[in-house]
């Protein structure tokens, strides 16, 4: 491979001339550079497939996901000591529930637009080819705010409940 000096367009090896400026190419470029050019098409590629996908799991989803799995956890271990403390907790159920549903929401949402599909099967035919709308993946990232908040909110009502803070 040989990357043109002027404009750093990638050319064969068997070329003498840059495709794109057309100006003389000097020497191809070592195995280990060819590798490091590959390697950042492949980042830039993999980029641009992910910014196309619209169910692309974001920065934002994964940090909400792994937070509320970290919510479901600790809601679920509050569980267990108002069971030994023989306390009634139904609240800590709402927030295992809501952490749990932001959780699949955040990290698996195309199994959620499964779910969507399903429900547009039975209103619109060709439901297999449909996108998620601009107002659906506005709408999903505002669920798994409020499904956080939801739990975090019924979190802290058991916790204050059991004199932790």
């Amino acid at each position: 491979m040989k990357v043109c000096e002027k404009c750093g367009a990638l050319n064969s090896d068997n070329r003498f001339f840059c495709v794109d400026c057309h100006e003389k190419l000097g020497d191809a470029v070592s195995e280990r550079e060819q590798g490091d050019i590959e390697q950042g098409l492949d980042t830039v590629l993999e980029n641009l497939y992910n910014n196309n996908d619209p169910l692309h799991v974001s920065w934002f989803d994964k940090v909400m996901g792994i937070l509320s799995l970290v919510g479901a956890v600790a809601s679920l271990v509050l569980l267990v000591v108002g069971l030994v403390t023989q306390r009634d907790f139904t609240v800590l159920w709402v927030a295992v529930f809501f952490f749990a549903l932001t959780a699949v929401e955040a990290l698996v949402p195309k199994f959620m637009w499964s779910l969507e599909q399903l429900r547009l099967s039975f209103h619109i035919s060709n439901f297999e080819d449909t996108e998620p709308s601009m107002f659906y993946k506005t709408s999903r990232k505002i669920c798994i705010v409020i499904g956080a908040g939801v739990g975090v909110a019924a979190l802290l009502i058991a916790a204050l409940d059991l004199r932790v803070f």
